[in-house]
């Protein structure tokens, strides 16, 4: 083998420390110029949050009123279903006979 790769191999310290740095001094500004070219996070979109802070207290409350009111309706409809679902399982206390 030549001497310079004898040396390498007999001197990692005073070669690797130095191409280390060097990598990161070239490494880091390509880095960011590179994410600042292709970002690899799509840019911000507004929030749909956003669109609603900008409505008026009124259109909120409304909105908020018409979606509780479809919550509770929706609700109302599960438990008729189950307690029709349910009904012919019921037996009234006063039709069972104490033997």
């Amino acid at each position: 083998m030549p001497a310079f790769v004898h040396w390498l191999a007999d001197n990692p310290v005073r070669w690797l420390i130095p191409a280390t740095f060097l990598s990161c001094v070239v490494g880091i500004p390509l880095m960011l110029w590179w994410e600042r070219r292709r970002p690899s996070k799509p840019v911000r979109r507004p929030y749909a949050a956003e669109a609603w802070r900008g409505l008026p207290a009124v259109v909120q409350a409304a909105h908020d009123r018409a979606a509780l009111g479809a919550v509770e309706a929706a609700a109302l409809r599960i438990v008729r279903d189950e307690d029709a679902r349910v009904a012919h399982l019921y037996v009234p206390p006063s039709s069972v006979s104490a033997d």
